[in-house]
């Protein structure tokens, strides 16, 4: 019997873990119910590397994650974008988070949610938000440095597809953003289209520009190159649309450390690894930098980087605009 202990024990263990999360989803799902909250997804995948307007706006998808009874049952309904441009009547705040590489349509969803539910557990005042998911095509791809490449190189268009959308948005409603790993390279492209930039040579034009108010953003594991903001940046437009930034960086991230091979001809750092370089002094006033290196050490683990309850309110506080 002694013997056999050891081949049941870890059965038994995911067993009460598969219950405990199961549970924990429920509980989630309740709270999320009883909050008021907004869940969407705005899936771009069918977009592929599109910058043409009709061509994106024919593949946009959007699903509302909704309670189908006072139960907690809950699931993805289609919807359209109507549901999302308009403007909550209650003026909450809508807050877009933009996932990383390597993820296909339900981890997006599923990641999503988690990311979703660590923000809002951070929440003392129990403000409803409109909470929206942005997927876009980062399906693994084969080769290790192949995926790697290629998908920095999709970050680009789908950048401009980000600030498409963020230019639907009513400007009434303020907006804030939450990138991790190379969703912020998506999340830099965006906002620097919004401020009038382009990106090779794409930008917003012909399409009437929403106004919207400098927006607040948060990186997580930054895979996008640090001097990019700077004046003479890929993304030199992009701090005139924000309002300040957050980043959560790692001098360990092995992610961090390797991002110098995502271009063949150039060495560049990743910003997540220190953070952003070349700024003016008014640039670097809307920085605020986190050293997350002995919390989270040698992973590019999106849920270590938020298990710290500590720096996940302050980017609660951040994103809601309550600091």
């Amino acid at each position: 019997m002694r013997a056999a202990l050891p081949l049941r024990t870890p059965l038994l263990a995911l067993t009460v873990w598969l219950l405990l999360a199961s549970s924990s989803l429920v509980q989630a799902a309740c709270a999320w119910t009883e909050r008021g909250d907004e869940i969407f997804e705005i899936n771009v995948r069918a977009a592929g590397c599109s910058t043409d307007p009709a061509r994106v706006s024919q593949a946009i998808r959007v699903q509302q994650f909704v309670a189908t009874n006072e139960y907690g049952h809950h699931q993805w309904l289609p919807g359209d974008m109507s549901q999302v441009t308009t403007a909550p009547d209650d003026g909450r705040i809508t807050i877009v988070y933009v996932h990383g590489n390597k993820v296909d349509p339900c981890m997006a969803r599923d990641r999503g949610l988690q990311v979703y539910r660590t923000l809002v557990g951070r929440d003392t005042e129990h403000r409803p938000i409109r909470f929206i998911i942005f997927s876009w095509p980062s399906t693994e791809v084969n080769g290790i440095l192949n995926d790697y490449r290629v998908k920095a190189s999709r970050t680009q268009p789908v950048g401009w597809q980000l600030g498409y959308v963020l230019n639907q948005l009513s400007p009434e409603s303020p907006i804030s953003l939450l990138g991790y790993s190379y969703g912020c390279r998506v999340i830099g492209g965006a906002t620097h289209v919004l401020a009038g930039g382009d990106i090779g040579g794409h930008s917003l034009a012909g399409q009437p520009l929403a106004n919207h108010a400098p927006m607040r953003v948060a990186f997580i594991a930054a895979a996008t190159h640090s001097g990019w903001f700077s004046s003479t940046g890929y993304h030199r437009q992009a701090l005139d649309q924000i309002d300040g930034v957050m980043l959560l960086n790692n001098r360990l991230d092995p992610a961090m450390r390797l991002y110098h091979m995502v271009e063949k001809c150039s060495d560049p750092q990743a910003m997540g690894l220190c953070g952003p370089q070349y700024l003016s002094a008014d640039q670097r006033m809307k920085i605020c930098n986190y050293d997350c290196t002995s919390r989270v050490g040698r992973s590019h683990d999106l849920f270590k980087y938020i298990a710290n309850g500590g720096t996940m309110s302050i980017m609660w506080n951040h994103l809601t605009y309550s600091d």
